[in-house]
Parts: C-alpha cells; structure tokens; sequence
C-alpha cells in the first residue's frame, strides 16, 4: 500500500500543503511598471468622492473617504505623456486628459479612449491642451491654435474656432461657460461668443472685451464670479494681475505678487495659486487666508480644484496633493523624489539612480544631488543640495550601503549610513580642473578587491585610485592624457579599466597590475575601434559594459563593435573588433547600424540590452545576432525613445529603463544563475485559477534544464533556463493550460551531476 502510486501522491499533497506559503510582490515576467515622482504636481481636478492630480507623466486619484489611491500611468491608463490638463465630468463621470502634443484620453471607469485626431494632424502650430471644458454633450478644448469643439456623443473633433484672424492662431489659455456664452482667455484679450452659433468658426463670432481698457492683453486664468468675472491678466511684467470685471465695472484685486499659477471660485469666495503660497478670499475681496508652508514642505501651488460645497485641493510643485485644511497633510505616493533620472544601477536587491546630466555638450546642468534607492518595491530619497549633476555611480562590493557617485563639478561623493561624504582637491588626489574651477569627476568604478576608481575630465591626472583601506594616488599617465573629456568606465577580468572618451575621444586602458600605488608596472595605451580587417570604425563612443564571458561591448555613434578577447590589449599591436550581424524588421546589417547606443546592460542570460538615443530599446541573444525584444513608445509603455540609461537586477531579473521622460522598468525572464543550486523557489505557488501570467521558477544553476511533470511522473513542459530562472506559461505540449494538481520540477545541469526538485499547487 506504501508503494502505491496513489499513497505516494496523497502524502506528496500532504507535505505540499504543509510548506509555508511564500508571498513575493515582484514584477511578472514581462510586466511593466512605472518609477515617478508624484510629490512634482501641476493639475488638479475633484468629483464628488474623488480628487485626480497630474505630473506631466502620470496622474493618480485620490479617494476622499478612505484614502485609497489608484495610480494611472501608460502602462494602465494612459496613452501618452506630457499632461497639460485636467478635467473631470461628474456627469458623464469621466476624466479628461489633454496632452502637449495635441492627444486626449477619456479615462472611464472601466476603459480609455483615446481620441488621437489632433495630435496626428499635420499642421504647424502650438497644439498643446491649455484647458477643457464640458458643456452638456460638448467638449471644447483650449489649444494653442484656437479652441476644438468636440462632439462627446460621437466622439469626434466638429469644428475648430480660430480666434486670430487673418490666418494667424491665437492661443487659448482658459475656457468658461456661462448664461449660453462661451468665454475665452487669451494671449490677446478676453472673448465671448454664443454657445453654438454658425460665426464661432470666425472671428467675427467673438467679441473682445477690454480689460483696463486694453483689448490686447495677455488673459491667462478667467473663473465667473458673481455678475462679472475674475481675471489673470499680464501686460508683459514680471507680476501678474488679478482684476474682477463686470459690465459695469472692473477693479485690480491683486499686483506685485508675482506669478499667478491659478484661479478657482465658488460662491463663498475665490483663491489664487501664488508662486509660494495659496491665499483665499472673501466674496468682498479680502484676504482671509494665506498658506507659505503644508507642513514641512514650502508651499508652491500649481493647479487649484474647489467648488460649491466641497474641498479646495491644491497640486503643489514639490508637497504633492494637499487638502487646505489644517494640520496639512501631504499626499505623495512613493517613489523617487524626482523623476528626471540620468543614470541607474543595481546591486543585489538595491536598484539605485541618480538626476544629474550633462547637456549635448558636456555642460553643467546644474541639478542638485539626489539618490534614489529602491528596495522591497518602496522609494527612498537622499539629498544633498550642496553639490550637483551626480552622472555616475557605483555601489562598494563589500558594503552594499556605501555609494559612489560622480559629480560633474563636484568631485566624489560617498553616501553611507544616511550621510554624504564629499571628496575635492583638499582632501583627495583630485585635482581643480585646468579649464575652470570645476572638479568633474566623470565616472566611478570598484574593483574586486574594493578599490574605487574614478576618472576625472579637464584634469592633469585623468585617472585616480581610493583604495579600500582610504589611500589616494592619481594617474597622469606621462601627460598623454591630459586634459581631456573623460566619462565613465568598465573594469574587466584581467583587472584593467576602460575608460570612455566622450565628444570622438575614443577609449583608453589602464593596467595597474594589482598594484594601485605603485606606478612603476603599469601599463596604458589608446584603442582604436578597428574590425577584424583593420578598418577603423569610429572613435565616437558612448556606453562600455563587460559581459559574463569577459567580452568588452562598446556603444558607439553607429552601432556596437565588440573586443571579444580583451585580455590580449597589451599584447597585441592592434586589438580588433567585431560587429555582430542581425536582421531587424527584415533589414539584415550591423547591430544597431545607423543608432547612436548609449547604454548597454547584460541580464543573467548573458544577453544584451541596448538602449538607443532615437530608436528606444532592443534585447539581443548573447552574441548580438538575434533579435528578442525591441521597445518603443509606439509598441509598449516606454515614456520616450531616447533610452538614457539601462540596469539589470540580477536577483529579480527586472530591467531599468531610464528615459529622457523617467523610468520604468520591465520584468525580464532571466537572473543570474550560479554554479550551484541556490535557494529554487516557484512562484506565484499556489497558481490560481485567475492568474494568467507566467509561472517563474527562481534560483536556479546557470542554464539548468527544467521539466515539470505531474505527479505520475509525465512530463507537460520543457525548457532551459535563462540564466538562473526559468519561465513556464502554466501550458502543456498542445498549448492547453493543465488541469488541477500538483506538478513537481525537476532541475539538471547539463551532464545530470547536479539536481534539484521543488513543487507546485496548480489550480484551474
């Protein structure tokens, strides 16, 4: 009875049932998920339960009663970036979004729309979405080159209102509606025109209004107020103005108090959007309230939401979204404090990033020092506000706390233990640039002994060396390197460090052989970019990375060239190097022919990620002559095409994309395996019946061959493993999904000495 197939299978159950349940909120493979700042707000709008507030990249909604939040982003919601404005419908309960480039989504409760006309029209001009306003069944939309009439029943553009005459566009920044008259605020003056009259279509359908007596003066915010109306208004001055006008009459409310952000009334009175501060007015015009802080953060207002009845809402430049009720309380969903993010690594669990950028030309940008740091799916934000443009980092092996970061301008900074350490000319072998009083340090780099690397542009000694036990020496290398653009840097298996030579400096190595202070043995030379019949390439280079065969993959201004036997540099007279050949959308040439690589990435599988500066992002096999993946904006979530920066966790196997617009990332398929077992585990386990995605397996040897069986034994599916995980789609040999059971894993290296078994709760 022990021996039977059936008591072997109960007590396999058993035991099954037993295990405890391991939850891990990770990304799927093949799932996206953004990284932004939502402390970084411009729009606000409100309905009865709920308040929306938008960043140009994403928006979240906020429930009024339980404090929930639902994040809308182009990985569910959306479908651009760029977010210009906000409106919500109560009536026909959805939200209006409006773009820079022209698009539009109607976010529902259960889809979008995405009404994309305008944006792909053909026309020069200024198509941005200044403003959106409901009337009934009517949509109109403040732009650039006029105002759009949107018929919402059937969803498309009617009619497009030119107020500029005599062929020119006139800009609209703010609609209204009122008594069966729409209202206008723009560029030049303030207009009504009846509400669905044939003359809208010309300037003739639209009366100017003077405004202090000028007919021409830039209107940017209007809200209706009593008999008249309140209204922004500059006269091309550093402050604007607050006037309230009605047919009678007009008065200055407010001037010299700067930018006026915004505008919102009701009927127990009206507030304004200052640059630092909110300040609240009685129906008489007084001044009754003015908030300068929400808590500990100084107030900077963008985007004002109130109405009869309800809250005010403010979407702060900085505090997030803030009700204006005292104590404030700031609502910032996590993640980085920042979403401009110039370059991104990882490090075990950590994925860590940095705001700082150069321009086209390697100039300052002049962004203050962040580090982000991501670990068990939260956010956290370091600030150092002294120094600036962080380009580059690099995460000490033997303390995964303790960072580097390259300040172009600021030399080096440690961060460890919640404090930044600053190293410059006083206390380090770093050295005052010769073209300035900068100290850039370009890029940074440990070693495996712990050594921190750092190369340093404008500069005498281009190279220089912290060792792990504190000591400095820099490296002039007899002046043939001297006072150069010099970037980031890969250190290879030999030991010796290549170092990236922006702006047509090719690439140069340094050997110190294993002996950091002492100058006497090393070695160092410029290499060229030749292929294997001695052709030169370029000398345009942009990325460097070292896969985990030792190759040394180069990102250049047309493509990849690749040193596949880096440890003969020295040896060698004239290191040559190959361009692998691949065929993408049926056109066979040059990896990446034509694309200017600036970054490169290699996953657990020894495959490689390429992020491009027009073209977005490609995952190739391990050779370079394979195509698995490409990502656009056209064909996934990605915020931009031009691709800043790429990172692979090696654990997780989740790809960081920086892009110019902010980051994402992507749950690859492969982690990095090892030359054993590590600790194999299945998941989601149990799988159930609503789950359509992939079933992981982690933790495995480097390429292990997988087959999950039943537990009779027969197998339902095989597969390799990318590195050290595996990817089952819960599908048999037939494509069908398999019925309810418990499935075992088997796990083998090539030759069978090495196994392991593990096991998983299918339910259909």
């Amino acid at each position: 009875m022990k021996n039977s197939p059936i008591f072997k299978a109960c007590m396999f159950v058993a035991v099954f049932l037993l295990m405890p349940v391991l939850g891990f909120a990770q990304l799927g493979v093949g799932q996206w998920r953004t990284h932004l700042s939502y402390a970084f707000l411009h729009e606000a709008t409100q309905g009865p339960s709920h308040v929306y507030a938008a960043s140009e990249k994403s928006i979240f909604r906020y429930h009024k009663s339980d404090g929930s939040i639902e994040l809308y982003t182009t990985i569910n919601r959306l479908s651009d970036v760029g977010i210009s404005a906000l409106e919500y419908s109560a009536d026909k309960e959805v939200l209006f979004v409006g773009y820079a480039n022209g698009n539009l989504d109607m976010v529902y409760a259960q889809e979008t729309i995405n009404l994309s006309d305008f944006k792909r029209k053909s026309l020069l001009g200024d198509k941005r979405i200044y403003d959106i306003l409901v009337v009934d069944d009517e949509l109109y939309l403040a732009t650039g080159i006029g105002i759009l009439y949107v018929d919402l029943t059937k969803r498309e553009i009617k009619e497009t209102y030119v107020l500029g005459g005599q062929g020119s566009y006139l800009r609209i920044n703010a609609l209204a509606y009122k008594n069966g008259y729409l209202y206008a605020a723009t560029d030049k003056g303030f207009y009504k025109g009846e509400r669905g009259a044939t003359l809208l279509i010309y300037e003739e359908g639209w009366e100017n209004m003077p405004v202090e007596g000028d007919t021409q003066e830039q209107i940017k915010h209007l809200a209706a107020f009593d008999d008249g109306w309140l209204l922004v208004a500059n006269q091309s001055t550093i402050d604007d103005q607050l006037f309230y006008v009605d047919e009678v009459d007009e008065e200055l409310l407010v001037s010299g108090e700067g930018k006026i952000y915004d505008l919102v009334a009701w009927n127990d009175g009206y507030a304004i959007a200052l640059d630092e501060a909110v300040v609240n007015y009685t129906p008489r015009h007084v001044e009754q309230l003015r908030i300068e802080a929400f808590g500990a953060y100084a107030a900077q207002p963008r985007s004002l939401s109130g109405m009869d009845g309800a809250d005010l809402w403010v979407a702060d430049n900085g505090a997030g979204l803030v009700k204006l009720e005292a104590p404030f309380q700031p609502i910032i969903p996590n993640g980085p404090y920042g979403s401009e993010i110039f370059r991104v690594h990882t490090a075990g669990e950590y994925a860590y990033a940095v705001p700082g950028a150069v321009d086209e030309t390697w100039s300052n940008t002049y962004r203050p020092t962040r580090l982000f740091s991501f670990h068990k799916n939260q956010w956290q934000t370091h600030f150092d506000y002294t120094t600036y443009d962080v380009i580059d980092l690099a995460v000490d092996p033997f303390a995964r706390q303790r960072i580097a970061m390259a300040s172009w301008g600021g030399g080096l900074l440690l961060y460890e233990g919640g404090e930044f350490t600053q190293f410059v000319p006083e206390n380090s072998s770093l050295t005052t640039s010769e073209t300035g009083d900068f100290c850039r340090v370009g890029g940074c780099a440990y070693d495996e002994d712990g050594n921190l690397w750092l190369t340093q542009a404008n500069a005498s000694s281009p190279l220089h060396v912290m060792t792990h036990q504190g000591e400095w020496q820099n490296f002039d290398f007899d002046g043939q390197l001297s006072n150069v653009y010099i970037a980031n840097m890969v250190i290879d298996d030999a030991g010796v460090k290549w170092l990236l030579l922006p702006r047509g400096g090719g690439l140069w190595v340094y050997d110190d052989n294993q002996t950091p202070l002492n100058e006497n043995d090393d070695r160092f030379k410029a290499v060229p970019i030749v292929d294997e019949n001695g052709a030169f390439i370029t000398n345009d280079v942009y990325s460097l990375a070292k896969d985990l065969e030792g190759q040394i993959w180069v990102g250049t201004g047309n493509g990849v060239a690749i040193f596949s036997n880096p440890v003969v540099v020295f040896e060698s007279e004239l290191l040559t190097a190959r361009r692998p050949i691949i065929t993408i959308d049926n056109v066979t040439e040059r990896l990446l022919n034509g694309n200017i690589v600036t970054s490169i990435a290699v996953d657990g599988a020894n495959r490689k990620w390429f992020g491009t500066r027009s073209s977005g992002a490609f995952l190739t096999s391990s050779s370079g002559d394979e195509l698995e993946e490409q990502f656009t904006t056209e064909n996934s979530p990605l915020f931009s095409n031009h691709i800043l920066s790429i990172a692979v966790n090696d654990i997780s196997g989740e790809v960081f994309l920086a892009t110019r617009e902010g980051l994402l990332s992507y749950g690859g398929s492969a982690t990095l395996g090892g030359d054993d077992f590590g600790d194999v585990y299945v998941y989601p386990n149990p799988v159930r019946e609503d789950y359509t995605g992939d079933v992981v397996v982690r933790g495995l040897l480097r390429d292990a061959l997988v087959k999950i069986t039943d537990v009779s034994g027969n197998v339902v599916y095989e597969t390799r493993a990318d590195g050290g995980q595996a990817v089952w789609n819960g599908k048999n040999f037939d494509g069908k999904r398999v019925s309810t059971g418990v499935y075992l894993v088997f796990c083998t290296n090539s030759d069978g000495t090495k196994t392991h078994i593990t096991k998983l709760l299918f339910i259909r």
